[in-house]
């Protein structure tokens, strides 16, 4: 089970970029779901600098994901055309399919990570 990402907890790492998505697809959850990119963010930037694998990182992302959908759920009903659980799978396969270009690897120095601040938003 992945960590309980809380609203703030990896909002402030330089890393972070909310929930980027190409323009032509029409993602829904963006609120939802900004928590969970931010931490994907971070462990993105750096994971790999404490062995976080992509593959790692994107299963969390999914974990983290549907966690928030739960959460959501419990607050409010939720009233958008594809339901909540469904566009965190749509988000996983984006960032599975087209997240390798973004994903920093061990070799590739990255003056954004501290460890203090990258612990706690890594799987």
């Amino acid at each position: 089970m992945a960590m309980p990402v809380k609203a703030d907890q990896c909002d402030n790492h330089p890393t972070v970029n909310g929930c980027t998505t190409p323009s032509f697809l029409d993602l829904q959850h963006e609120e939802t779901f900004t928590p969970a990119c931010n931490r994907h963010d971070v462990c993105y930037g750096c994971g790999a600098k404490y062995g976080v694998t992509k593959t790692q990182c994107d299963d969390a992302f999914l974990r983290d994901m549907k966690e928030a959908c739960r959460q959501a759920g419990r607050r409010r009903a939720l009233t958008v055309s594809m339901d909540c659980p469904d566009m965190a799978n749509a988000f996983h396969t984006a960032v599975w399919a087209f997240g390798h270009s973004h994903y920093v690897d061990a070799g590739t120095p990255n003056s954004d990570c501290r460890e203090d601040l990258d612990k706690p938003c890594l799987p």
